[in-house]
């Protein structure tokens, strides 16, 4: 069983960023220093800077990263939603000559311990747990996200969520690959209240994130826990 929440997003200001594609990037653990590069030049505002900074001479990265994201958010590039939402993202793509979509929801789940409602299907290595970690007490923030897989099988949450879709998109770009990228904004408690009870039936299996989950629940370990354990590798 899983606790589904709707929160307030952090999203960018379209009236001061004109091209929402100029300032997304893929997950960090994916790019190569040539594409880094490329991510640098579309955009001063583009968030590889805060993902992925830059190695510089007597700066720290995870401070220039956290000084980036603070900046953003005092000169209006980035805002903080007004109401909590549950979105929808839709990703439009080209494969075997067919045209897919996949369809998922974006909220707050609650951190268990691997085994307690949530399973892995990889391993997690120290490095990388101890670079997300120190970004995340940079930023204060949780800059990428954890993909899960549920077996909803009546696809019951994915035909409420269908229903948002018929609806224009607040956010509507392309990027690399002719990938189409849709997101849609629910503001309604009801529907909050829909889904989160019916996630509840469900146990979720990471796909794509391993190392930010267990970097979250590393770091509300430390703050709440009087002696917390290391996470930072794990079996599966």
């Amino acid at each position: 069983m899983i606790e589904v929440k709707p929160f307030r997003g952090i999203r960018y200001n379209e009236g001061k960023v004109k091209d929402i594609a100029a300032v997304v990037c893929p997950p960090y653990d994916v790019i190569s220093e040539e594409q880094k590069e490329f991510y640098y030049q579309k955009s001063p505002y583009n968030i590889i800077r805060v993902i992925l900074t830059k190695e510089e001479d007597n700066v720290d990265k995870y401070q220039k990263a956290g000084q980036y994201f603070t900046q953003w958010l005092k000169e209006g590039v980035l805002f903080k939603e007004r109401e909590e939402s549950i979105y929808v993202y839709a990703q439009t793509y080209q494969y075997a000559h067919k045209q897919l979509t996949r369809l998922a929801l974006v909220a707050l789940f609650k951190l268990a311990e691997f085994g307690q409602g949530i399973y892995p299907h990889e391993k997690t290595l120290r490095e990388p747990t101890i670079d997300r970690l120190k970004l995340i007490e940079s930023t204060k923030a949780q800059c990428g996200q954890v993909f899960v897989l549920y077996d909803d099988r009546e696809k019951i949450v994915e035909n409420r969520l269908k229903s948002y879709i018929q609806n224009s998109p607040i956010i509507d770009i392309k990027t690399t690959g002719d990938i189409q990228h849709q997101l849609w904004k629910i503001v309604d408690p009801l529907v909050h209240k829909f889904i989160a009870q019916k996630m509840k039936e469900f146990n979720i299996v990471i796909a794509d994130g391993h190392h930010r989950y267990i970097t979250a629940l590393q770091y509300c370990l430390l703050y709440t826990s009087p002696s917390p354990r290391d996470l930072s590798t794990s079996r599966m």
